[in-house]
């Protein structure tokens, strides 16, 4: 009681024991220590947007730090004992893990700036009497997240207080990139 909303209080990953079989479990410590917070400490929002003769540029980025999350996916998809009713992430074979145990191990920085959308337009220059103006884009929506995280995205739940606060557990996508051309004409 009295601790900060959204804290991972997890046991310590010692490393890995392996049985006769060869199979690995993970090995972790007794008890529990407090190993990281949930929600950002920093929060960032940008829009950019530059303007050079007929051309320009805008640009919107967004991202958190400060954080960590909960890497459940790779705990639930590098276990042997998923298959064969799941997939399994590339490598998990070699490991050989037959465990599911909760630990720091999968704790990881959530640090990460999304670039959220940029644009590109053009104002064609026209001299005509029934166009007053012709303006061309093009957008490109979730252009690149950049992160350190291993897992599906870092931006999950990383705010709202419940179940899911700071834990990526094979439920939320990574959003896709889009394109957008737009064309205006003004007349």
């Amino acid at each position: 009681m009295g601790e900060q909303i959204g804290i991972f209080e997890l046991p310590h990953f010692k490393g890995f024991a392996t049985l006769e079989d060869g199979t690995k479990y993970y090995d972790v410590t007794d008890e529990s220590y407090y190993c990281g917070q949930a929600m950002p400490k920093a929060l960032m929002g940008s829009n950019v947007a530059f303007r050079y003769k007929h051309f320009d540029v805008t640009m919107q980025f967004n991202g958190a730090f400060g954080h960590k999350i909960y890497n459940g996916t790779a705990l639930s998809y590098s276990n042997q004992l998923s298959m064969p009713n799941y997939n399994m992430m590339k490598g998990a074979p070699e490991k050989n893990i037959v465990s599911q145990i909760i630990s720091d191990y999968y704790l990881e920085d959530g640090d990460y700036v999304n670039i959220d959308y940029v644009t590109l337009g053009w104002n064609v220059p026209l001299r005509s009497k029934y166009v007053q103006g012709l303006r061309l884009s093009l957008s490109v929506n979730n252009l690149a997240t950049i992160t350190g995280y291993s897992g599906l995205t870092p931006m999950i739940n990383s705010s709202l207080i419940n179940g899911t606060l700071g834990i990526d557990d094979k439920n939320v996508l990574p959003v896709y990139r889009s394109y957008t051309m737009g064309i205006s004409i003004k007349f």
